[in-house]
């Protein structure tokens, strides 16, 4: 053998350098997107909290009361008008409501019936007194239901 064939290699090649770039964008990509969907969903767990709340305390009221308690969405906590992205009224013809403010860019109620009054009700006895129905929110990219049962059971789906 001559000394040419021998000779020793110095520092990284062209190629080597580039399949390690590929590598790392392929696992930074796949690690982006599992932590954009982790980050989506602890979103949805937070917005589902606050709105087991609302439920919760609403359920609380008409039975402390014995009277009925609805639930609505308000920008301005002092009329129902929809907009639960606002805010949250829980009131009560006999008694002052009470605004919870909230910041949940999308969130919007979809009662389980067609013309159906925008809120959610509790009778005196603390049952779901409207009718079932779910609320939706966009999270980065990802939609949440969170559906309210005819039992008033509630879920995130």
């Amino acid at each position: 053998m001559s000394r040419n064939n021998k000779r020793s290699q110095r520092g990284i090649l062209m190629f080597e350098c580039l399949l390690a770039i590929v590598v790392l964008s392929v696992l930074l990509v796949v690690g982006v997107r599992g932590v954009r969907n982790w980050v989506a969903h602890q979103q949805a767990k937070h917005v589902a909290g606050r709105l087991d709340s609302m439920l919760f305390r609403a359920r609380w009221l008409s039975v402390l009361h014995h009277a009925s308690i609805r639930c609505c969405g308000s920008s301005d906590s002092l009329r129902c008008n929809g907009a639960w992205s606002k805010g949250w009224l829980l009131q009560e013809s006999s008694v002052h409501p009470y605004f919870y403010r909230v910041d949940v860019p999308t969130l919007s109620w979809h009662a389980g019936h067609i013309n159906q009054a925008p809120g959610i009700t509790f009778s005196p006895e603390g049952k779901l007194a409207s009718s079932p129905g779910h609320f939706e929110w966009i999270s980065h990219g990802r939609l949440f239901r969170y559906v309210i049962s005819e039992s008033g059971v509630a879920h995130l789906q």
